[in-house]
């Protein structure tokens, strides 16, 4: 059996609090520590701009959704429109898009 090694993940951890990372219980499970230090961040940069054209949705024929982020940017717009028509009392967006939307992943 190989020496243990320390292995340094330069990766995200998952979001699922309850699961252990795959690469890391691979790795105990040959004996190897871990260590996983997130090497990105990552944040919205044109939130107004998107949730401006998230609700004209006759502009456009769908929408793609590219990564997991750009569901939780979405996401995100949805929140804060749902949050200002419940302080003003008016009614809620409830479509999102009048063509198709498409998810793209590996």
């Amino acid at each position: 059996m190989p020496a243990e090694m320390k292995v340094l993940l330069l990766k995200e951890p998952r979001d699922s609090g309850d699961e252990a990372d795959p690469y890391m219980k691979e790795l105990a499970s040959c004996g190897h520590t871990a260590a996983l230090i997130p090497a990105l961040s990552f944040r919205s940069v044109s939130l107004n701009e998107l949730s401006e054209r998230l609700f004209e949705p006759e502009r456009f024929g769908g929408l793609i959704f590219s990564s997991p982020r750009a569901v939780e940017a979405v996401k995100s717009c949805l929140d804060s429109q749902r949050h200002r028509h419940s302080e003003s009392g008016s009614a809620d967006a409830h479509s999102l898009c009048s063509g198709f939307c498409f998810v793209v992943d590996e």
